[in-house]
């Protein structure tokens, strides 16, 4: 099982520039089960240990005190003993319990289920937490919103297919560690702006460029007018601007660039969007004409789409386009009349989006 370890460099660089965030909190898992599920010749020794086909496997809690959020935690661990061959434990089931002040209340992540073969030295058993319900900065992950009194924590696990240790293999011997993350989700928003977006002739004949956002080709005029939002709750749909088209003509749009800037606080930074690229012909009453937005460089919650992310580690946002071909409205259609919109999104980065490896 290849460690979470070796990316706990980049987690440490992350949190130095989380302050925007940060929350301190305290936790313990008690109350968290191993139960046999109705596994036929396992024996159900205390809530948190089993005995099946010679061997023991028992659940110990995890606990930490004033962790600045986001972390990561420790979830726990299971550890194997005795002496068996080949024991099934498809079935065997771990429900981990997360105390956390705050916001002094509790909640249940995903059950952990066990499946695969368990021997004296050797393993081929997992145990899979299912499903990816929550999103942080660090990933979407299974979890669980723990919330009250205006505060609310996400805990989450970070690697959902563990691989179990042999009685007489790792470090400590016949142990599996949990780990996990916490993060401070009470209420995170982000204020953004398109200022600094252009709208560009980009060599098109016979097209002018009035403004950093207006073209005039044929007799039309197309605008592009800036998007904004403040108090945003991460994630959102987000308003990225809009094309306005006037006048009267007739003209091929193909060629027609737009460059949508998003300036993003927090972080405090800046970044560009995939090109837009416009093509088709319009006129004073129709339009064949479509912005395409080609490339799916990122992924969020929201999917696989063309978009930016501004900022590092848990201070980290992807904004995205979330429709990638939009057909431009003519001037005399649409409400309002000319206009097209350009819906986006924002959510959180994950730090873990490139190179993690889950086993």
């Amino acid at each position: 099982m290849k460690a979470i370890c070796s990316i706990i460099g980049l987690v440490v660089f992350a949190l130095a520039g989380s302050h925007a965030f940060a929350g301190t909190v305290r936790y313990n898992t008690a109350g968290s089960t191993l139960s046999c599920n109705g596994v036929a010749g396992c024996s159900q020794n205390t809530p948190t240990s089993i005995s099946l086909g010679g061997l023991t496997l028992t659940y110990n809690t995890g606990s930490a005190s004033g962790l600045v959020t986001p972390s990561i935690i420790n979830l726990g661990n299971v550890v194997s003993t005795g002496t068996g061959s080949n024991v099934n434990l498809a079935g065997l089931l771990l429900t981990i319990n997360v105390n956390s002040t705050p916001p002094m209340a509790v909640g249940t992540l995903p059950n952990g289920a066990f499946s695969g073969s368990l021997s004296t030295n050797s393993s081929g058993a997992v145990i899979m937490f299912s499903p990816n319900n929550t999103t942080t900065g660090f990933g979407t992950l299974p979890g669980v919103v723990i919330a009250g009194g205006g505060e609310s924590f996400t805990y989450q696990i970070l690697n959902p297919t563990l691989g179990v240790q042999a009685p007489t293999v790792g470090n400590p011997v016949g142990q599996t560690s949990i780990q996990g993350a916490v993060t401070d989700t009470s209420s995170t928003t982000i204020n953004y702006n398109t200022t600094g977006s252009t709208l560009s002739c980009n060599g098109v004949v016979g097209c002018v460029e009035n403004t950093m956002t207006t073209v005039t080709v044929g007799g039309l005029s197309i605008t592009y007018n800036t998007g904004s939002g403040s108090g945003v709750v991460i994630p959102s749909i987000v308003n990225l601007g809009n094309l306005v088209s006037t006048g009267t003509g007739s003209a091929t749009l193909t060629g027609l660039l737009l460059t949508i800037n998003v300036n993003s606080s927090p972080p405090g930074s800046s970044g560009a969007l995939p090109l837009g690229g416009i093509s088709g012909a319009m006129s004073t009453h129709t339009s064949r004409a479509i912005l395409s937005f080609p490339q799916s460089n990122t992924t969020s919650t929201f999917g696989s789409l063309p978009g930016v992310t501004i900022g590092t580690g848990a201070t980290a946002f992807t904004y995205q386009i979330l429709d990638t071909n939009l057909g431009l409205q003519a001037p005399t259609v649409g409400n309002p009349v000319g206009q097209t919109s350009i819906q986006g999104s924002v959510a959180f980065a994950s730090i873990f989006a490139n190179g993690f490896e889950a086993n």
